[in-house]
C-alpha cells in the first residue's frame, strides 16, 4: 500500500513510452483469439495516481502541475481507446495521505501544516485510498470509466 500512494507515478511514463498503441491492440486481440471461451469475463482496470495539484494547480508550481496533469489525459485516452476491450481506467488524485513514509519524514509542524491545508483538517488514511481503489476496480463501477476521483479532504 505504501508504494501505491506515494504520488510519484514515474513508472507510468517509462512504461507507456515503451509500448505503442499497436502493441496494446495486438495484446488484446491475441488474448481474444486465445481465450474465446472466456470473452464475457474479460475486463481490466488501470488506475493512475496523480497528486491533487494536477487538478487544482499549485502556487508557483505550474511545471509540476502540468507534468502531473498528463495522467488525467492518459486516463481519458485509455478509457476511450481501450473501453472496447472492457478496459476501464480511473485517476485517483490524492491529497496528503498519512503513510509510514509521511510518519517518518515531516516534522510535527509540517504534519500540522499538511492537516490544515484541507477543509476537513485531517490527513487521508491508506485504508481509505485502498477502499476507493478496490471499489472502483469492482463491478459496482462497471459503467464508469475515464474519471478522476479526488481524495483530498476538500482543498
Amino acid at each position: 500500500m505504501e508504494n501505491l500512494v506515494k504520488k510519484r507515478p514515474w513508472y507510468f511514463r517509462s512504461w507507456i513510452n515503451e509500448y505503442s498503441s499497436s502493441w496494446f491492440d495486438w495484446l488484446f486481440s491475441s488474448n481474444q483469439r486465445n481465450n474465446k471461451a472466456h470473452d464475457e469475463k474479460k475486463s481490466g482496470v488501470i488506475i493512475n495516481i496523480p497528486p491533487t495539484p494536477a487538478i487544482s494547480g499549485h502556487i508557483c508550481g505550474s511545471p509540476y502541475s502540468i507534468a502531473k496533469a498528463e495522467l488525467g489525459s492518459l486516463t481519458k485516452h485509455i478509457a476511450l481507446e481501450y473501453g472496447q476491450y472492457n478496459i476501464r481506467s480511473y485517476s485517483v488524485a490524492l491529497g496528503d495521505v498519512y503513510t509510514n513514509t509521511m510518519r517518518r519524514s515531516p516534522s510535527r509542524n509540517e504534519l500540522v501544516k499538511a492537516k490544515n491545508e484541507n477543509k476537513m483538517k485531517i490527513l487521508g488514511q491508506p485504508e481509505e485510498v485502498a477502499k476507493i481503489i478496490v471499489s472502483s476496480s469492482g463491478e459496482n463501477f462497471s459503467f464508469s470509466t475515464g474519471n478522476t476521483i479526488i481524495l483530498d479532504g476538500v482543498k
